[in-house]
């Protein structure tokens, strides 16, 4: 069976410009798209319901922004972020290192 490779950047060597470059594409490219829909949605919108429903659209974008926005950086930043860290990766880490120890005792007993 075919193994897959697993690209990695590892961004603490090589060129900082190129490194840099090489992580933004991605988030230009989501922003992009963002872009898009934005403007299909503003056609959309204008196209089949009016111009009525397209300033309110273009009168709540800010509003949406700002919501997802905070929605974005209170999950980010907040302790919230730190408690679900704990309960859903720990548990692997101890799990491992809970398996490093029995192999480690084991081989003790072995010799």
């Amino acid at each position: 069976m075919e193994q897959k490779k697993k690209r990695e950047l590892n961004l603490t060597e090589g060129s900082p410009f190129k490194l840099i470059i090489a992580f933004c594409i991605p988030m230009i490219l989501g922003n992009m798209f963002q872009q898009l829909y934005n403007f299909v949605d503003t056609m959309i919108v204008g196209h089949f319901l009016g111009v009525e429903a397209l300033a309110g659209v273009g009168a709540t974008g800010s509003i949406n922004f700002l919501i997802v926005g905070f929605c974005l950086g209170a999950c980010i930043a907040s302790p919230l972020a730190w408690i679900l860290a704990d309960m859903f990766l720990f548990p692997a880490y101890f799990h491992v290192m809970k398996k490093l120890e029995v192999m480690m005792a084991s081989r003790k007993i072995a010799h």
